[in-house]
């Protein structure tokens, strides 16, 4: 065995199992992950050249606020045969950022869902199960740019024959020993390609060791493991597509609005229960269905309810109302 070639083995294999274990890792169990590495290292501290690892910035004041919006156009969910029902959708608010402590699970969610309709897409298109390649960058090449970088990492899949892939960049490496993380940048690629035999030259002409995780038996859990630490910087995207699966060669069609009615098409509106709670919505919990219309009201309208009662005003007599105001001269 070459000089350094056991070092190399060990680790493409502590690669290969830090992967598998993480993409392993259901999205409820992401956020536990995130605030054990928070609290225990200097995740929220590093930045090298802007780049930043996810949940490092405080929330918005809205973020993770209820709220709930609904159709009530019951006429036409009653042709439909949905007779006085009005659709509701309960949830909470979410600022999608990454960076957000609160919301990035939320972040992480949708661009996993988007990718992973991306490359089922793909691979409906080129008849092929999706791989996972982790490119880790030559020591001699970390002082790059990262525009550098990611060029040379492009050349690297056109010479292992990758023909359409998600990219993904990963800044940091984490130390066990130090508990610390470090600048040791890494493309994480999810796609196709027909790289057999390609690995040896390839690390021989740039230097990269090409590590193969195998085809994805879930390409969602690996973007939600892919996302959890990511690289994060203003101006760049975090996921980038090349080839066959890039948004000028593969059309993905858009899903449903939400924010319109799924059975009528309406726009949804802000909406509230009119009694203390609904027996069908649970309190500050996800939902989505249609419920029975009665005592669903737009916010800031009255209810009829309330129309009817005579409304009454508290005042105060002259008498202490003098009191009061001699008693706030007094004070002052």
């Amino acid at each position: 065995m070459k000089p350094g070639s056991f070092r190399l083995l060990s680790f493409i294999h502590l690669t290969f199992q830090q992967s598998n274990f993480l993409a392993k890792l259901p999205l409820s169990k992401v956020r536990d992950f995130v605030n054990e590495h928070q609290f225990l290292t200097n995740w929220e501290e590093i930045c090298h050249d802007n780049w930043r690892l996810p949940a490092v910035e405080d929330p918005y004041d809205t973020c993770g606020l209820w709220k709930t919006m609904g159709c009530r156009n019951v006429r036409e969910h009653a042709k439909l045969g949905y007779a006085n029902k009005a659709f509701i959708k309960q949830f909470q608010y979410s600022c999608f950022r990454s960076l957000c402590k609160k919301c990035y699970p939320n972040w992480i969610r949708r661009e996993a869902n988007k990718a992973t309709k991306r490359i089922e897409e793909g691979s409906k298109k080129l008849h092929r199960p999706a791989i996972h390649l982790v490119l880790s960058v030559h020591k001699e090449h970390h002082s790059y740019p990262y525009k550098y970088l990611k060029k040379m990492a492009y050349s690297i899949l056109k010479d292992l024959n990758i023909i359409g892939a998600a990219v993904v960049f990963h800044p940091y490496r984490f130390d066990e020993r130090t508990r610390k993380f470090y600048w040791s940048p890494q493309f994480h690629v999810v796609g196709f390609g027909y790289i057999k035999g390609r690995l040896g030259p390839v690390y021989r002409k740039y230097g990269w060791v090409t590590v193969f995780l195998g085809v994805r038996r879930s390409v969602f859990q690996t973007f939600v493991y892919l996302l959890s630490h990511a690289g994060i910087k203003k101006g760049a995207h975090t996921v980038t597509w090349v080839g066959e699966v890039s948004y000028s060669k593969l059309h993905i069609e858009k899903g449903p609005d939400p924010s319109l009615c799924p059975y009528c098409n309406s726009k949804l509106e802000h909406v509230y229960y009119e009694y203390e709670f609904n027996p069908e919505v649970p309190p500050e919990k996800y939902f989505e269905g249609l419920v029975g219309a009665d005592g669903w009201y737009p916010v800031n309208a009255i209810p009829e309810s309330e129309l009817k009662k005579p409304y009454s005003f508290e005042y105060a007599p002259i008498r202490d109302l003098n009191e009061t105001l001699k008693g706030l001269a007094e004070a002052n």
